[in-house]
């Protein structure tokens, strides 16, 4: 059996990792001339939507919600729940369709979640509820994910990163040369770390 989930993101950072001042002073921009503003912020909302898409994480905090079909891929009442996205802090509401058709929010003594799996386990002897049959959205788990609310949390490599994508894009916009290669090749490579279970 599938799980068949689906994951969407609810509520947004309210700024970006990398600010705009960061980014002039890693292109030796001028800190008061306004003429790359708009073109700046815009390229490192997509450099910092890149690098969340290819670490599978949230870098500033920010809330989402997970549905599926049924608790697990296994069908087991006994198993683990599996949250599809990295740097998970906390898990704010777990609900269920019972089998009669009606909404049922879990007490969180019900279950426990490892931080470290992303998972969650049923903590009574029974498992995880009952579910009524064939339903999309028998599932839901509301958690919020993130290193913090501010820049100052975000950890250097990630700003690394999406520095090294902001550069290529801003001098090279429409992508036609291979001078800024290099950049690619640095960020691919830190990419490769940020995905290691030893890096935050």
């Amino acid at each position: 059996m599938t799980t068949n989930w689906t994951i969407k993101r609810t509520t947004s950072p309210s700024e970006l990792p990398v600010s705009l001042a960061e980014a002039k002073k890693h292109l030796r921009l001028n800190a008061n001339d306004p003429t790359h503003d708009d073109n700046l912020t815009l390229l490192l909302t997509a450099a910092t939507e890149r690098l969340e898409q290819d670490i599978d994480r949230q870098i500033l905090s920010a809330s989402y919600q997970q549905t599926q079909f049924c608790w697990n891929e296994t069908d087991d009442p006994r198993a683990e729940v599996k949250l599809f996205k990295k740097a998970i802090t906390a898990v704010t509401s777990v609900k269920s369709i019972d089998e009669s058709g009606s909404e049922q929010t879990l007490d969180p003594s019900d279950y426990i979640f490892d931080a470290a799996r992303g998972s969650l386990f049923p903590t009574g002897d029974s498992g995880w509820p009952s579910l009524k049959p064939n339903t999309p959205n028998a599932v839901t788990i509301d958690f919020t994910a993130g290193y913090g609310v501010d820049a100052n949390c975000v950890p250097r490599l990630f700003k690394a990163a999406i520095l090294l994508t902001v550069g290529k894009w801003f001098f090279d916009p429409a992508q036609e040369g291979s001078a800024l290669h290099s950049q690619e090749v640095a960020y691919e490579r830190i990419v490769t770390l940020l995905m290691r279970s030893s890096y935050p």
